[in-house]
């Protein structure tokens, strides 16, 4: 809690669950028979749109049928008015790694850009995003590869090494890269 008040929501996400919250952290949700009802979408964008909120959207890889994962974190953020998306996919770093390749130790941050440079203060090893997807953004409506575009208030905040791979295991392709793609991905990032 690091000296904050914490509150642990463990069911169905209503108005009265965010009375008084300032950050909301939404972490992967597993089972696809869990996904965010109309209503809690429609609790979350209303609780957003009241100002001076932070939302954190965790999303997940498409490996063993992972996309209902990435859908949910979709809808939110699609519901706050977002440009960032989770890919539907996976990445790999066959270099960057904790004893696996899909267990992607990210090893590149943002320290240029002064908006974000606090976040990966003081990070000097690399960060553990295991089984992760990669992001990518909205740009007039369409999708585009955060790695090579600027979208208006979004910044990267950690990317893979060079050295990362896209290895799809579905038939949904992602949306701004492609299967099999290598490159610095972005696997983190802020709006």
């Amino acid at each position: 809690a690091m000296g904050f008040e914490c509150k642990f929501i463990n069911d169905t996400i209503d108005a009265s669950d965010l009375e008084g919250v300032d950050i909301l952290i939404l972490g992967s949700i597993w089972g696809e028979e869990n996904t965010y009802s109309d209503s809690e979408i429609n609790a979350i964008k209303a609780w957003f749109e009241e100002g001076k909120k932070a939302i954190w959207v965790a999303g997940d890889s498409d490996y063993g049928g992972g996309n209902y994962i990435i859908e949910n974190a979709n809808r939110i953020l699609e519901a706050i008015g977002a440009h960032i998306r989770v890919e539907p996919t996976s990445v790999e770093d066959p270099e960057s790694n904790c004893a696996a390749a899909y267990r992607v130790a990210a090893n590149v941050t943002n320290k240029e850009d002064k908006v974000v440079a606090e976040i990966v203060e003081g990070v000097e090893k690399p960060v553990l995003f295991h089984g992760p997807s990669i992001l990518y953004g909205l740009k007039d409506g369409n999708p585009v590869a955060l790695e090579e575009e600027t979208i208006k208030n979004v910044y990267w905040v950690m990317k893979t090494s060079a050295a990362g791979v896209i290895n799809d295991h579905d038939d949904i392709m992602p949306k701004a890269h492609e299967n099999g793609q290598e490159g610095s991905f972005v696997v983190m990032a802020v709006e």
